[in-house]
């Protein structure tokens, strides 16, 4: 009996590759020529007429090889999405026609001569197709890490730890953070970054934080990030110049460097208080830091439930508290008032431009 490989999900890049992955794996790396290829596309104009395509592939399924001894079909780039939207309208009906007669040939067991290979995005994994191919095919599933989830950092850190060390290198904590900082959700996105490090340390096997910043994407969550870092570490030079770049590549960027800033400084004084009640000093090591934060006080926890600090990656948490201690109390508190006057300036619309309310505000942070 042949095989069937389903190849899904929301992230685009990882299940292309993927995709081509097992279609060097049934037809060699140069599948394009191999004759016992066969690509059905369900994208362009066949997308708007997925029972047509998906008949084209039962057909080609029913169809004995042609010179050659197997036969690969790829239904390819076929729109999900398109498929459940199609419900209920006359092309709907004859889409599950026919997706019903491909279930029974699936089901009764191809020819052990053909393969078949479907993908594309969009498949929703509570519908009744995902649920019958998890049963009868090899199931690859790619999401991406969704930005609005309470543990985002975390899955685009573990894409970020997996890919170094398949490639087996290694990367800093600090590094591991900016990268799941600056690149957002996209694994395509990392890995490109990811592999021009690679290249850029040959042949070091470690990648260190410098290097991010020096060869990675000028993007522009990478400069928000060295942005809100710099004004962090209160260095002047290095946050007005990160201010400049993104002000200058990212149009009506100002209110979203502004609220990057907030929620920094909100960070600051929440982990600094939540240290605090934890008993963690100025000079406590990492170690300390995240043994802690794994097993604090009962007392502790009940009084820190919901603080900012048990919702943050240890080392992340870890890096804000040591920020926080190059400004005292007395300094956050007029901080975090500078920037609410700043807020209501921008938003009320101040005659003074927003890029010079950003530059004064940054100035005076930094300021000793």
């Amino acid at each position: 009996m042949g095989k069937v490989f389903l190849i899904s999900g929301n992230d685009d890049h990882a299940l292309k590759n993927k995709a081509r992955e097992i279609i060097a794996q049934l037809c060699g790396e140069n599948f394009d020529d191999n004759p016992s290829l066969e690509i059905i596309s369900g994208d362009g104009d066949n997308e708007k007429k997925p029972h047509l395509v998906v008949g084209d592939c039962i057909s080609s399924l029913l169809t004995p090889p042609f010179l050659s001894s197997d036969k690969t079909v790829w239904l390819r780039n076929l729109s999900f999405e398109v498929l459940s939207k199609s419900s209920g309208t006359e092309k709907g009906d004859l889409l599950e026609q026919e997706l019903e007669k491909l279930k029974e040939i699936i089901e009764a067991g191809i020819a052990k001569e053909v393969n078949l290979v479907v993908s594309g995005a969009g498949m929703d994994r509570r519908s009744s197709l995902y649920k019958f191919l998890q049963k009868h095919a090899e199931v690859h599933f790619f999401a991406k890490a969704d930005i609005n989830a309470k543990d985002f950092g975390e899955a685009v850190r573990g894409i970020v730890y997996d890919y170094c060390a398949g490639n087996g290198m290694k990367i800093s904590r600090d590094a591991i953070e900016y990268l799941s900082m600056a690149t957002g959700a996209d694994s395509g996105r990392i890995k490109s970054e990811l592999d021009k490090l690679l290249a850029f340390i040959s042949p070091r096997k470690d990648i260190r934080i410098e290097d991010c910043v020096q060869i990675c994407s000028r993007t522009p969550e990478a400069a928000t990030w060295a942005y809100s870092n710099a004004v962090s570490d209160k260095n002047l030079h290095s946050a007005l110049s990160a201010l400049e770049l993104t002000l200058d590549t990212t149009k009506n960027a100002e209110m979203g460097i502004l609220y990057s800033l907030i929620s920094t400084f909100n960070s600051m004084v929440a982990i600094k208080n939540a240290a605090t009640i934890l008993g963690l000093g100025s000079r406590c090591s990492y170690d300390d830091f995240a043994a802690t934060l794994k097993n604090p006080p009962p007392a502790a926890k009940a009084e820190l439930e919901g603080s900012s600090l048990l919702k943050m990656h240890p080392y992340r948490a870890y890096m804000v508290l040591k920020s926080s201690e190059k400004f005292s109390d007395s300094k956050l508190v007029g901080i975090i008032s500078d920037l609410m006057k700043t807020n209501r300036a921008m938003v009320s619309g101040s005659v003074i431009p927003e890029r010079m309310l950003l530059e004064q505000l940054t100035m005076k942070i930094c300021s000793p």
